[in-house]
C-alpha cells in the first residue's frame, strides 16, 4: 500500500517510493491514503502516444482479421473464456480514429462489429500504430452509438451556430468525461473556438464555453511538458511447472453499472460485494467511500478500501444515519498491493492469475482508456492464454460504449502495462472471511456433541500478513431447543489469525434437545480492523464472515427402526400385530393357508425339519431350511417342495405392519419355549 495525497501524480512502473511535490509513497501493510479514482488528471501530466496512425483501410482490414481469428477460436473452444460464439460470421464497419482532446494524438481505432444480417454484435479497440488488437467485447449496450456519423455532426453544428464545417475539419475525440464527440475548431480574431458534437446524440452539441458544464476539461496549456508512454512489454510466458491454468473465468461474478460519472469504484465494489453476497446499495457504498467529496471529485483508493471494511460500529461519513451497510452489518475483508514496486513488478500478470484462478476477483485502478485522461475503477475476473492474443476478462461499469458491460477482453500487456500503468498499478481483493462450519453428528439424541469453525482470512500471495486484524473471535448462534454444555461460551477467541492470509479454528461442544427438528447452527468470524483514511482520519471496524451447518436433534418417533423420541425404545406407538392363527396344508399338498389377522399388511413363511428339530431339543435356529414367501399380501403361500420319505416339514408364519414384525408363536397349548429368537438367529429366516 502507498501513502498519497488527493490530486498527486501516478507513479512510473518502475518507481517507488518517489516523492511529487509535498506526497511523498510511504510502503505500508495495514491502510493508506491513496488519490483518486474516476478523476480528471491534470492535462500536463497526460503522455503522448508515439507513433503515427496507420490509415482507416488497414486497421479495418486487421480488426476483419482479428474477429475471423477470435471467431475460429470460439467455434473450436465453446463456451472457453473470452470467446464470443456470435462473431462466427461477423464482418467489421468502418474503423473510427480516436484522438486524445489534449493534444489531438491518435489514441486508438474504435471498430464496430456486426453479423451477416447486419445487428450489431460488439466492438474492437487497436492500437492505432500498428493495428494490434487492444481490447474486444460482444453485444453491449451499444445505446446510439455512432448514430451521429460525420454529415449528421455537420448538420448539427449547422443548425445550432449557423455554419457548416468542411467534412475533413471534423475529429473524433475522447473527452475526459469518457464520452466521444466529434469536434471542430475554427479560428477567428486569433481566438480558437470548438465545438463538439456527442456520436451518441445529435442534440449534445457544446461549444468551448460550455465545455465544462458538459464535464469536459479546460484546453490544453501547450506550453506544458507531455512525457511519452513507456513502451507496451509482452505478457511473460507461463512459468514451469504452471502457476495456473491455462484459462479461467470466475463463474457468478454480477455485473452493476456505475449510477453516476463518478461512482465506478462503488459500482465496482458493489459487483464484489455481490460476488461474495448480499448485494449492497451502490449508493450507499458511494456514501461510505465520500464519492464526489469535494463536488467534482471521485473516490479515493484509501476511502475505497475503508468502505469495503465498513461494519455496524462505524457511521458514513456522507449519510451519518447509515451505521453499517443495510444488507450486511459485519464488514468485508480487504487487502491492497501495489505492482509497480520493484518487488511486485516481475509478478504482476502471474499475480493476477493466480488469484483469478482461485476464484478471486479484483478491483483494479486503471486508465479509463489509451488517451490516459481519466482514471477508472474495474473488476477483472478472467483471462485466457490460448487466445491470440492473450487477454483479461474485465467487469466494467461504465454505462456507455466503447468501455461498457460485462466480460470486456483486453489484451493483456495493453491492460497491464498500458492501462494499468497508473497509481503504481493499484489492485484491492474484496473478500468475506471464509468460515467452515462442521458437526461430528448429523443426528443425536439428548447427546453432547462437537461443533467446529475454520476460520480463514482470505489473502493469498501478495497479500499475506497485510492489514492484520485485532482480537480475532468466532461466536456460535444454535436453533431452537440446542444448548451449549456446562463451561462453554459463545464466542471464543481463534488463535492462530492476524493478517489476510492466515487461519484458525474453534470448537464448542452442544447438547442435543431429545424433541426437536433440524436446525441449522451458525458461526460468526470476526477481527477489528484499524485504519485511516482521507475521509476517516481514524476508524475501527469487524470484518469477517460467516458459515453454517445442519444439525439434527431428537424428533418424533417414526417407524425407522431407530429410537427417534430418545425414550429408550425402538419404535414405540406403532401397531404390532398379533399371531397368526388356522394354519393348514390344503388338500394339494402345496398350498398353505392360514386366518387373516386384522393389524396385518403382510406375512412371512418360513419351513423347517421336524427330525432336527426334535434332535436339537426344539431349537429352531438349526432346524429352519429356508424362507417360502417374503412379505405376501394375501393368507396362502405355496411350497412344491415336499418332505423325503420318512421325514417331515414343518411351516411358520408370522403378520408385519409397516416398521413392526409379529411373532411366529401361535400361543397353542403345544408350544414350549419362544420360537422367534431361534428364527431370527437362522441364516435361512425372511428377512
Amino acid at each position: 500500500m502507498m501513502l498519497f495525497s488527493r490530486g498527486s501524480a501516478p507513479a512510473a512502473q518502475d518507481e517507488s517510493p518517489v516523492r511529487w511535490g509535498e506526497a511523498m509513497a510511504i510502503r505500508c501493510t495495514t491502510v493508506g491514503l491513496a488519490i483518486l479514482a474516476c478523476f480528471t488528471l491534470s492535462l500536463a501530466l497526460l503522455p503522448a502516444i508515439a507513433g503515427a496512425p496507420i490509415s482507416a483501410p488497414d486497421a479495418r482490414q486487421a480488426a476483419q482479421a482479428f474477429v475471423e481469428s477470435i471467431a475460429k477460436y470460439s467455434d473450436e473452444h465453446p463456451g472457453a473464456p473470452a470467446t464470443v460464439i456470435g462473431w462466427l460470421d461477423g464482418r467489421v464497419g468502418p474503423a473510427y480514429l480516436v484522438r486524445r482532446y489534449a493534444d489531438l494524438a491518435a489514441a486508438y481505432y474504435l471498430v464496430p462489429v456486426e453479423s451477416a444480417s447486419r445487428r450489431y454484435v460488439g466492438l474492437v479497440g487497436l492500437d492505432p500504430a500498428t493495428g494490434k488488437m487492444w481490447w474486444y467485447s460482444s453485444a453491449q449496450n451499444r445505446s446510439s452509438l455512432f448514430a451521429v456519423d460525420e454529415t449528421r455532426a455537420r448538420e448539427a453544428i449547422s443548425k445550432r451556430f449557423g455554419f457548416t464545417p468542411a467534412e475533413d475539419d471534423l475529429l473524433l475525440v475522447g473527452m475526459p468525461n469518457k464520452r466521444l464527440y466529434w469536434l471542430f475548431r475554427l479560428k477567428q480574431l486569433d481566438v480558437l473556438h470548438e465545438y463538439f458534437v456527442s456520436v451518441m446524440d445529435a442534440e449534445d452539441v457544446h461549444t468551448d464555453a460550455g465545455a465544462l458544464g458538459a464535464g469536459f476539461s479546460p484546453p490544453l496549456n501547450k506550453e506544458a511538458p507531455t512525457p511519452d508512454t513507456p513502451p507496451l512489454e509482452p505478457a511473460p510466458d507461463a512459468a514451469a511447472p504452471l502457476l495456473y491454468p491455462t484459462s479461467h473465468d470466475i463463474a457468478g461474478v454480477p455485473y452493476h453499472m456505475q449510477g453516476t460519472y463518478i461512482h465506478c469504484g462503488p459500482a465496482s465494489n458493489e459487483m464484489t460485494f455481490d460476488y461474495w453476497g448480499p448485494d449492497v446499495n451502490q449508493t450507499d457504498i458511494g456514501h461510505v467511500a465520500s464519492t464526489g467529496f469535494p463536488p467534482g471529485s471521485g473516490t479515493g483508493m484509501d476511502d475505497l478500501l475503508r468502505s469495503v471494511q465498513f461494519s455496524s460500529i462505524s457511521t458514513a461519513v456522507l449519510d451519518p444515519t447509515l451505521h453499517g451497510y443495510r444488507e450486511r452489518g459485519l464488514g468485508y475483508g480487504a487487502a491492497a498491493n501495489m505492482w509497480s514496486l520493484p518487488s511486485e513488478y516481475p509478478d504482476r500478470y502471474n499475480d493476477l492469475k493466480r488469484l483469478i484462478a482461485n476464484d478471486l476477483p479484483l478491483t483494479l485502478t486503471t486508465y479509463y482508456d489509451a488517451a490516459h485522461g481519466m482514471t477508472h475503477a474495474r473488476v477483472v475476473k478472467g483471462y485466457n492464454d490460448s487466445t491470440n492474443p492473450k487477454v483479461f476478462i474485465v467487469h466494467d461499469p461504465w454505462p456507455d460504449p466503447p468501455y461498457t458491460g460485462p466480460d470486456v477482453n483486453f489484451e493483456q500487456a495493453f491492460f497491464v502495462d498500458n492501462l494499468w500503468n497508473v497509481f503504481n498499478r493499484w489492485g484491492m481483493l474484496v473478500a468475506p472471511w471464509n468460515v467452515s462450519v462442521s458437526s461430528t453428528a448429523s443426528f443425536a439424541c439428548c447427546a453432547e456433541f462437537t461443533v467446529s469453525a475454520s476460520v480463514l482470512y482470505r489473502g493469498p500471495h501478495p497479500f499475506t500478513g497485510s492489514y492484520p486484524a485485532q482480537d480475532p473471535q468466532a461466536s456460535i448462534t444454535l436453533p431452537d431447543g440446542f444448548s451449549l454444555a456446562a463451561g462453554e461460551t459463545a464466542s471464543k477467541p481463534v488463535a492462530g489469525i492476524s493478517g489476510a492470509g492466515t487461519s484458525g479454528s474453534v470448537a464448542w461442544q452442544v447438547v442435543a434437545p431429545c424433541i426437536s427438528p433440524s436446525g441449522t447452527v451458525v458461526v460468526e468470524g470476526k477481527g477489528l480492523i484499524s485504519g485511516i483514511s482521507i475521509s476517516y482520519p481514524s476508524y475501527q471496524d469487524w470484518i469477517g464472515g460467516t458459515g453454517q451447518a445442519d444439525v439434527q436433534g431428537g424428533s418424533a418417533e417414526v417407524c425407522d427402526n431407530l429410537d427417534n423420541d430418545c425414550d429408550g425404545t425402538v419404535d414405540n406407538g406403532f401397531i404390532v400385530p398379533g399371531m397368526v392363527a388356522g394354519l393348514s396344508v390344503l388338500p394339494d399338498r402345496i398350498t398353505l393357508a392360514w386366518s387373516a389377522e386384522p393389524q396385518a399388511e403382510r406375512y412371512d413363511v418360513v419351513r423347517g425339519d421336524v427330525v432336527t428339530l426334535l434332535a436339537a431339543g426344539g431349537d429352531f435356529g438349526a432346524s429352519l431350511l429356508a424362507c417360502v414367501e417374503d412379505d405376501s399380501v394375501d393368507t396362502s403361500a405355496l411350497d412344491e417342495l415336499g418332505p423325503a420319505p420318512g421325514a417331515a416339514f414343518y411351516y411358520l408364519v408370522r403378520a408385519e405392519r409397516a416398521c413392526r414384525s409379529g411373532t411366529y408363536d401361535d400361543g397353542g397349548a403345544g408350544q414350549v419355549g419362544d420360537r422367534d429368537a431361534g428364527v431370527a438367529a437362522s441364516p435361512s429366516r425372511c428377512p
